[in-house]
């Protein structure tokens, strides 16, 4: 994030304070996309962002208006989203007599199946809808000659690729893994060649490899490198797909607390502001703004307001102007960068505390982001 959008996003969320916000820059969000959608173009890949991970109507445009498409887990997210190219539905408490009418939002749609039973009654995924099977990391590192590393619950294993041989191979869309943490590069290309070999193995058609989310640990830049990777694994004719989600807004939020109380412990000083960890701020690593200046620095715990312990943002080196001084004034506000889209998703209530505010807009031109 630039200087100048931070500078505006503060400037708008402290005048005049508002109470807890999170605010995200939908300047720097289109920029993001509009790299991802040249990476389609550039390895013949789908890109379907991850609803989950922003679910707000703003940044749902922005992802139809650059990328392929979506990746929905039910029929609520499937109402929020605007019509787009491709949509796939994953879910690991998938009912298939229940599935929402995927072809009234996009041109293409994939069924992602978890298991072996799901295959017995496949004949509920009403055609023209794809079929893809979610397997799990372990079966495709074993495919891979490596070794199958930590457990998962997501995913089918080798008695469900059997039971692929009983499907119409024009209904097939290929395979898919989703881990339900960040990857690595390494992991992302293992997988990949996991998928190659089991479609020999089964004499299947791989349509699609769909190496699902995860990204975050994988980063922005290395995307590029990472993508010319798999394309080399994955045979030409077969599309390669992504479903990236904290990727797409990571560090593009800013969250702004004010301090409610400051007092002395031994070792130094204790923060709590209105802002919380564990309320506004989950699966996020939030980054302090230093907005003190002074010769000095002095070790500040910063707290969240609830009556949990543990909502607790860390222990930072705060400038001051002596040690003896407080580095905080009541009522200051408080930053952190780094903030993401599942803060905003995931942001909610307790005890008397609102969640945070949330607000998108644009910040700053796109050029700029």
């Amino acid at each position: 994030m630039s200087k100048a959008n931070l500078k505006a996003m503060l400037r708008f969320g402290v005048s005049p304070y508002d109470g807890p916000s999170l605010i995200f820059d939908l300047s720097a969000l289109e920029a993001r996309f509009r790299r991802l959608g040249a990476l389609e173009v550039r390895f013949r890949m789908d890109v379907r962002f991850a609803v989950k991970s922003f679910p707000w109507p703003e940044v749902l445009h922005l992802a139809a208006k650059h990328v392929a498409g979506f990746d929905v887990s039910n029929a609520a997210e499937l109402e929020m989203v605007p019509p787009a190219r491709v949509i796939s539905l994953t879910n690991p408490v998938l009912r298939l007599d229940a599935l929402p009418d995927l072809r009234r939002k996009a041109n293409q749609a994939v069924v992602y199946l978890e298991c072996a039973e799901d295959l017995a009654v496949v004949d509920w995924v009403p055609a023209p809808v794809l079929v893809g099977l979610r397997l799990s990391p372990a079966t495709l590192r074993v495919a891979a000659n490596t070794e199958a590393g930590d457990f998962s619950r997501f995913g089918a294993d080798g008695v469900a690729l059997a039971a692929l041989k009983t499907l119409d191979a024009e209904r097939f869309s290929g395979f898919l893994v989703h881990y339900g943490g960040e990857q690595t590069a390494d992991d992302i290309i293992t997988y990949a060649r996991g998928m190659v070999a089991l479609a020999r193995a089964h004499g299947l058609p791989l349509r699609s490899a769909n190496l699902g989310g995860g990204l975050a640990g994988v980063g922005l830049d290395a995307l590029e490198p990472l993508c010319a990777a798999l394309r080399s694994i994955v045979p030409t004719e077969t599309t390669l797909v992504l479903e990236p989600g904290e990727i797409c807004a990571e560090d593009t939020g800013l969250a702004l607390g004010r301090v409610m109380s400051v007092r002395r412990y031994a070792e130094g000083w204790i923060a709590t502001i209105d802002l919380s960890r564990e309320l506004h701020l989950q699966w996020t690593r939030p980054q302090i703004l230093h907005a003190g200046k002074g010769p000095a620095e002095a070790p500040v715990r910063i707290f969240g307001p609830t009556c949990y312990e543990r909502d607790y943002f860390g222990t930072f080196r705060i400038p001051v102007v002596d040690l003896d001084t407080p580095p905080y004034a009541r009522d200051q506000w408080v930053g952190f960068t780094g903030i993401n889209g599942y803060a905003a998703a995931l942001n909610h209530g307790f005890n008397g505390i609102a969640p945070a505010r949330v607000v998108v807009a644009h910040f700053s031109p796109i050029a700029g982001a």
